[in-house]
């Protein structure tokens, strides 16, 4: 057979497809004719759209007052109450390493005992944070055992954190504890999740912008105990997914210490140079939003160095983000002032 018609009856619709659409028990399923079609197509206006939209609506606004009901637990009863401010004395007085994993214990069931949500009201009362960096040290490693207690719930080490070690970094303004941050460090190696959750994006948006001391704990925590996979979409929630991407685990009393964005501090800057320097790819999202913070607060650190040093870093290590956002990078580094600022031009010539 010819190649012509070869390719004719290889795009030409079978003999027996138009007659497949009339009704008959054979071959059912195929197409109806138009007509049939737009006889059983529902209007847009007819009310069985409009019911069944009134439904759905219905159903999502149901879901959702189930998910406020379920992030407003009953209050606890006297009973819990009046145990949790025994084991705060307890641990108030408690004066010796056996005794504190006691303690611990006795903390950890009675949290594992209550519902879910009643667990950080619980640790609230107890406030296990007031305790000295040493008992903190004991109650990381007691609360979170291998015994099997609690084992296969995820949410458990994310409240130790919180409720531990994050209190005593939130407010930190020399550097962090030899042993609690060893013993953070620790925890965190074997509950990453739970450091991002209850330690790096609390600490990250700290309300009044991280200082030196909180961007050494963020910089231990990002290099021994996260993979690099992780600290990019870290940078990525923090920077991109505002409070609809981020998960951010605290106590109650310690939300006002927690802003909704990221404050730009000096020691911001330093991470960002660190978690750079580690090596850590950058997503385009994040670097564009780095872009635009640093055109936007160029001018408040012209005279830093540590900002300056960070730009520096910037540019020579996200070269895709210089060759899409050169002209405000270069914008910006003429509003600085530092023996970087040369350098940082100069890079920026070269792409």
């Amino acid at each position: 057979m010819p190649q012509s018609h070869r390719e004719h009856d290889f795009y030409s619709i079978p003999k027996w497809f138009p007659s497949s659409t009339t009704t008959t028990s054979l071959l059912s399923w195929l197409p109806l004719r138009p007509e049939q079609f737009e006889a059983t197509k529902p209007s847009s206006e007819s009310p069985d759209v409009v019911m069944l939209e009134e439904q759905e609506q219905e159903i999502q606004e149901e879901d959702i007052q189930e998910q406020v009901e379920s992030c407003s637990p009953s209050p606890l009863d006297p009973l819990a109450i009046d145990e949790a401010a025994k084991l705060k004395v307890a641990l108030s007085n408690s004066d010796s390493t056996s005794q504190t994993l006691r303690i611990s214990r006795q903390v950890r069931n009675v949290c594992l005992a209550a519902e879910a949500g009643r667990r950080l009201a619980m640790l609230e009362l107890i406030r296990p944070w007031e305790a000295d960096d040493e008992t903190l040290s004991v109650l990381l490693s007691g609360l979170c055992n291998d015994d099997g207690a609690g084992k296969g719930d995820t949410d458990w080490p994310v409240h130790v954190l919180c409720s531990v070690s994050l209190p005593a970094f939130l407010t930190l303004t020399s550097p962090a504890s030899r042993v609690l941050l060893s013993a953070t460090i620790g925890f965190c190696k074997l509950h990453p999740v739970a450091a991002v959750e209850a330690l790096a994006f609390p600490l990250a948006l700290s309300g009044k912008g991280i200082n030196v001391a909180v961007c050494d704990v963020l910089a231990r925590v990002v290099k021994e105990c996260l993979h690099p996979a992780h600290v990019s979409a870290f940078c990525q929630r923090l920077l991109c997914g505002k409070d609809k991407g981020r998960r951010v685990v605290c106590l109650p009393c310690h939300r006002g210490l927690i802003s909704d964005a990221v404050v730009w501090t000096e020691s911001m800057f330093t991470l960002f140079q660190q978690i750079l320097n580690l090596g850590v790819y950058l997503t385009p999202d994040t670097a564009h939003q780095l872009v635009l913070v640093i055109d936007e607060v160029a001018e408040k650190f012209s005279r830093s160095l540590k900002f300056g040093n960070f730009l520096l870093c910037f540019v020579t290590k996200c070269v895709r983000a210089v060759e899409f956002h050169k002209a405000l990078l270069e914008s910006a580094a003429k509003k600085t002032d530092t023996f970087v600022t040369k350098s940082i031009l100069s890079k920026l010539e070269v792409h």
